[in-house]
């Protein structure tokens, strides 16, 4: 701990009628973390870009790892194994995820980018951040969907928007809420960037249902809610929030196929001791669906109830096929199970009969070959 592993030695750098650095020393030791303070213009970051190998001094020495060094510019510092990470970070808007992470130092093949390698790395940085996008993402969103009107993909932090404020009628966030830490500067910046009477549709999981009731984990959630924490963080923003739960079920679906009836709807759900019904939708959510707003929310504007079917029925196929399956299976099991079982017979009759034969053989011995040897 004790080893000078970076020393600076009379450092001096002088810009036009600016002496920036005069005669500075630092010493640096292995498994040591510097703060280096100073108002502004007192040199730190001419400091830390001469170390870095952005700026060379006018005079003085740098000693690394025990020998004089002289990086000559930031790459060369890189691979030495100093790096700076500056102070203010800005996206080049015309390049990929994985470009913009790998910016200056992006993967070669002889003298063309390795593209492929260039994304399995930033797919393993996104992962390592706990960050689960593809870069590729964002440009095939534009190249597909970005000639419809009105419709813009862009790559940022959902929890601090760039856009204006009140800029926005409608914000619909799915699958967001329990991805991110700062949940309270996420809902901050939806209420700033909505309208006066803008809306906000956001999803969230019921962490009693979801994960306590379950056991299960889910290891790309940062933070769940329960219902009352969900309440508690949406209603300081907006004072109107309407709750709906959401769960995929499996139901029995009955419906007038001469008009739309009296136009009234009728649900029932069979108790948990299978005998009783109760009226409604008696199931705990799965997901919380809160409709937020500013101001009051038409009830007109907002059914009680709304079912989203799949023409193809791709999940109830998939249940039949495992039902199916599971069947097929345990009719093998029972085929296995009668074979083993008249296997088990046949070995237990062959055992009773070569007692029976070794029984018949010992009565008709000699009364000398009893008592002088066992039966061969």
């Amino acid at each position: 701990m004790n080893e000078v592993i970076l020393e600076m030695r009379s450092i001096t750098k002088t810009f036009p009628g600016v002496n920036a650095l005069d005669n500075v020393n630092l010493a640096v030791r292995r498994g040591e973390i510097h703060a280096v303070v100073g108002e502004n213009g007192a040199g730190k970051s001419t400091l830390m870009k001469i170390i870095s190998g952005q700026l060379q001094p006018d005079a003085g020495r740098i000693m690394y790892k025990g020998e004089p060094v002289h990086f000559g510019s930031g790459r060369a510092a890189e691979a030495a194994g100093i790096a700076m990470i500056h102070q203010e970070l800005n996206l080049v808007p015309h390049l990929s995820v994985a470009e913009n992470i790998f910016l200056a130092r992006e993967p070669m093949a002889g003298w063309f980018v390795d593209r492929p390698r260039l994304h399995a790395d930033a797919r393993r940085c996104l992962q390592r951040l706990g960050v689960d996008i593809d870069p590729k993402a964002v440009q095939h969103a534009r190249e597909r969907y970005g000639a419809q009107p009105n419709v813009r993909f862009e790559q940022g932090d959902c929890t601090a928007l760039r856009a204006p404020d009140a800029s926005f009628d409608l914000v619909v966030s799915f699958e967001t809420l329990e991805h991110v830490a700062a949940q309270e500067a996420l809902v901050a910046g939806f209420a700033r960037v909505l309208s006066a009477d803008g809306v906000l549709v956001i999803s969230s999981p019921d962490k009693r249902t979801y994960s306590d009731a379950t056991g299960f984990r889910n290891e790309f959630h940062v933070r769940e809610l329960y219902r009352d924490e969900l309440l508690a963080l949406l209603r300081p923003h907006f004072p109107h929030v309407r709750l709906y739960g959401q769960k995929l079920l499996f139901e029995s679906a009955i419906w007038s196929e001469q008009g739309r009836g009296n136009g009234t709807a009728a649900c029932a759900t069979v108790g948990a001791d299978a005998a009783s019904v109760e009226p409604g939708l008696a199931y705990d959510p799965l997901y919380f669906i809160a409709v937020c707003s500013k101001h009051p929310l038409a009830d007109a504007s907002l059914p009680a109830l709304s079912l989203f079917g799949d023409r193809e029925e791709s999940v109830y196929r998939h249940y039949n096929g495992e039902v199916r399956r599971n069947m097929a299976a345990g009719g093998r099991i029972a085929e296995l199970e009668a074979e083993l079982e008249s296997a088990r017979r046949e070995r237990d009759q062959a055992r009773a009969a070569h007692v029976e034969r070794t029984q018949q053989r010992t009565a008709m011995r000699p009364w000398w070959r009893r008592w002088f040897g066992p039966a061969r």
